[in-house]
């Protein structure tokens, strides 16, 4: 688009609207009515750049809280980009808020790093163009990151699934991707200053194993209980700073892994508009209809380190380090590759095993917010032993 937000014919952005975790149905074509600047000038929490080489995408980094009124580019909506990727390259720009993604491609043409003048002499792109954005993306470290929290807690969550297929089936999607940045962390729900907490992860993808059905967006928004957030009262009327579950523990920014997901829109979510938590006399918003849970707070995080597959924490506990299914293949302490083709397998398996299908009803049953588990601050548990 040009600097006075004109859209050229054929090229435009996507809107993935709060109502849809994937890209797909629910999605609305922006561009031809006007509302191309306006979009890009809302206040965008983070932008994940990728590289699309051979039709995949290459994570390069991330822009926090982007500028981008003053970016002139051309760009083209990603939905309908898909098969012009395999063969011309480009770049994608994924930017996340609350409730909201919006993915942009752009051709190769428009984003050269580094361009050539006249006279033979290198230029560096100027501020405002894309080449310069995309120049400017690169990890980010979370703030807070090295505190060790005040509060700890183990929490009771339903028996996990016995196989690989029960996992798969239990779950929306599952994704390789590396974790991006913090989009949020916020108390649960929102309005509260209590201990119950929460972060929101944006994780960059780089492949669905399994998928929605409706598109392969480049982000997805993960929740997980705990945090960094100062809370007013503990035992005995204390205060402190943030939270972790022991056996649901925090991403960290940086980390390539492996996320079993479900998606935390229910249908009292989807009438609310937003998913719902009510703690200690405190009713409010606990997280979007777009952001997805893990399925199973241990066994769905599967770090990936130096080829091999590894559990999400080191905690000294044989039974958890060096956990395994009680049926079928493990994912654990494998070649990353090897763990990926497994998976890749299974979740096409459509819940043949006997366990898929029992294990899923119990889980959606504790989805994360519901008023149920309101008195412990982990989706879906019963009950929490806490300590400082």
């Amino acid at each position: 688009m040009s600097a006075k937000g004109a859209v050229p014919s054929g090229f435009g952005v996507i809107l993935l609207s709060a109502a849809t975790a994937s890209l797909g149905s629910g999605c609305r074509r922006m561009g031809e009515d006007g509302r191309t600047t306006a979009l890009l000038q809302e206040p965008w929490k983070v932008a994940v750049v990728f590289q699309i080489q051979h039709g995949t995408r290459r994570y390069i980094g991330c822009v926090m809280r982007p500028v981008l009124r003053q970016v002139s580019f051309q760009c083209r909506p990603v939905a309908t980009a898909s098969n012009d990727l395999k063969g011309s390259g480009g770049h994608e720009i994924w930017l996340a808020r609350d409730s909201k993604t919006l993915g942009l491609w752009i051709p190769s043409g428009e984003a050269g790093i580094v361009k050539r003048g006249q006279s033979g002499s290198v230029q560096r792109p100027g501020i405002g163009s894309v080449a310069h954005f995309i120049a400017s993306s690169g990890s980010w470290k979370a703030e807070g990151v090295g505190r060790p929290p005040d509060a700890t807690g183990i929490a009771d969550f339903p028996p996990p699934p016995e196989s690989l297929s029960g996992s798969c089936a239990g779950s929306d999607v599952v994704v390789v991707g590396r974790i991006a940045a913090i989009l949020r962390n916020a108390h649960s729900p929102m309005e509260a200053r209590c201990l119950e907490q929460h972060t929101v992860y944006v994780v960059a993808v780089e492949e669905f194993l399994k998928s929605g059905g409706s598109g392969s967006p480049g982000i997805v928004k993960v929740w997980v209980s705990g945090g960094s957030l100062p809370y007013e009262d503990f035992a005995g009327g204390r205060g402190g700073v943030g939270l972790e579950i022991k056996n649901d523990p925090l991403l960290k920014v940086g980390e390539r892994c492996i996320l079993f997901l479900q998606t935390a829109a229910s249908e009292d979510a989807r009438r609310r508009g937003y998913v719902h938590a009510a703690v200690k006399g405190v009713s409010g918003k606990d997280g979007e209809l777009d952001e997805y849970i893990v399925t199973e707070p241990w066994r769905g995080k599967v770090l990936l380190q130096a080829g091999l597959t590894c559990p999400p924490r080191v905690t000294g506990n044989p039974a958890m380090d060096k956990w395994s299914f009680e049926h079928g293949p493990s994912i654990t302490g494998i070649r990353e590759a090897e763990a990926i083709s497994l998976i890749r397998e299974y979740a096409q398996d459509r819940g043949r095993h006997s366990d898929a299908k029992h294990w899923l009803g119990k889980r959606r049953a504790t989805t994360h917010g519901s008023e149920a588990a309101a008195s412990c601050p982990v989706p879906g548990s019963e009950a929490g032993s806490w300590g400082t």
